[in-house]
């Protein structure tokens, strides 16, 4: 089977055997997940405790940075679902996350982009929806 860029790709073993890649789509969180999706919300946290406090209140939850190394399936859902929701657009979009790196400068993907990669290329059946309102980045959906 021959890659080329807008192949999908898939792993050798797969490529070998002639198989391309694997089309499951995985509901909740599945395991080989569940560390990016963790971190996607911890690097998000603390970082507007303005809307850290309104997703709490709507969760009816009082959750520490700590929990977020407990918290699975649905409820991890909920949190990512609420930071897409609550977290000001500007706090999660894409546009002017650049790096200099001996006088190159390199445009990295913001958190929308990561979380939405990760998704993707993991096979989750869960999508970053497009911004729905200015002031906020929008939500997930299946």
């Amino acid at each position: 089977m021959e890659q080329d860029e807008t192949t999908p790709w898939a792993p050798l073993s797969r490529r070998i055997a002639g198989i391309g890649p694997d089309p499951t789509l995985y509901d909740g969180v599945p395991d080989h997940l569940r560390p990016a999706m963790r971190s996607w919300a911890r690097d998000r946290w603390n970082a507007n405790p303005y809307a850290l406090e309104e997703l709490q209140w709507r969760l009816q939850q009082a959750l520490e940075v700590e929990d977020l190394d407990y918290i699975d399936g649905e409820p991890l859902l909920d949190i990512i679902d609420g930071v897409l929701r609550w977290w000001p657009k500007v706090d999660l979009d894409d546009p002017k996350r650049y790096t200099w790196v001996e006088g190159v400068r390199h445009q990295y993907p913001g958190p929308r982009s990561l979380l939405s990669d990760a998704l993707n290329g993991g096979g989750s059946a869960w999508r970053v929806m497009p911004m729905a309102m200015p002031w906020n980045a929008g939500s997930m959906t299946p």
